[in-house]
């Protein structure tokens, strides 16, 4: 059984390590004063002293401290200590802990990357997996449908989940690969052919960039299957994303897809749902967030 006893006592460094954990300035906090920065810095430094302490023999209850002091916020790198070394523990504690911790923070927090980075373990660790997937038995029905969602995401966006996902009884996307059109202009093939080699999107950004009102190649893309390297399509919506350059070409991106035949619409649209459910509502959404913060007409 992987009840709660079985971790033990918490730490005496548990609620320090929280604390300091959660204590990370957001991009939109309002500016602190130096004496402030330089408590945070120590706070910093104090949370890799603790983390670095350790030596995996600590049992379960560290591992269960370590992963409740992971927050859904941007931590500028400084989980990385966190996550660096809950591999030190036994990978039959970490799996064992892992599910109990899990549904509890999903449910706490909602779906967030963190997690996701602290727990990425149970990808590579077979035993971890092992003990994970044997203690998620006793999840209730809701805790189960609520990890299995945060893990079909994760599996969309990293190949390295699939493992663990199916271990829970999912099931995987199974995505053909389309041929490219004899027909299609070359720079639509070179874009296609690109992007499948290693994900490629030098061509699509040079035409984000050199040509903006050409949306050709990046529809080219969009409307096909690309087989094992269809998470990268992923890319493609975070390339709208990396430039205020990029990000005004976002409504004449949409408005140009809103033209097409509805055939090449909904293969455009399937494609980016696949890897970002709400992609086309979320990209306006965060050039309206762009807009506002630019004084944009």
């Amino acid at each position: 059984m992987c009840t709660e006893d079985e971790f033990g006592a918490a730490p005496p460094w548990q609620d320090e390590l929280i604390a300091l954990a959660r204590n990370i300035t957001q991009d939109d906090d309002p500016p602190r004063s130096p004496e402030e920065e330089a408590k945070e810095l120590a706070g910093h430094q104090r949370l890799c002293e603790i983390v670095y302490s350790l030596n995996g023999k600590e049992g379960p209850a560290a591992i269960r401290s370590l992963l409740l002091a992971v927050h859904p916020i941007e931590h500028y790198e400084i989980y990385e200590a966190i996550y660096s070394h809950l591999a030190v523990y036994p990978a039959a504690d970490f799996g064992r802990v892992a599910a109990r911790v899990l549904p509890e923070w999903l449910e706490t927090n909602g779906i967030h990357p963190n997690i996701s980075d602290a727990l990425e373990r149970l990808t590579y660790d077979d035993r971890a997996c092992r003990e994970f997937t044997t203690c998620a038995k006793e999840w209730r029905s809701q805790q189960r449908e609520l990890v299995l969602d945060a893990m079909r995401l994760w599996s969309h966006e990293s190949q390295h989940w699939e493992t663990v996902f199916v271990a829970l009884g999912g099931e995987v996307t199974e995505v053909c690969l389309d041929p490219v059109p004899t027909g299609w202009p070359e720079e639509w093939k070179w874009a296609v052919e690109l992007f499948r080699q290693d994900g490629d999107l030098q061509l699509l950004r040079w035409a984000m960039d050199q040509k903006p009102a050409d949306y050709g190649p990046l529809l080219a893309v969009l409307e096909l299957d690309h087989g094992p390297s269809w998470r990268g399509i992923r890319r493609l919506i975070d390339l709208f994303l990396s430039s205020r350059e990029r990000m005004r070409l976002i409504p004449g991106f949409v408005a140009v897809l809103e033209e097409q035949p509805r055939e090449r619409q909904d293969r455009v649209r399937r494609s980016l749902e696949r890897v970002r459910p709400g992609a086309i509502e979320h990209l306006r959404a965060r050039y309206e967030q762009f807009r506002q913060l630019e004084g944009l007409s």
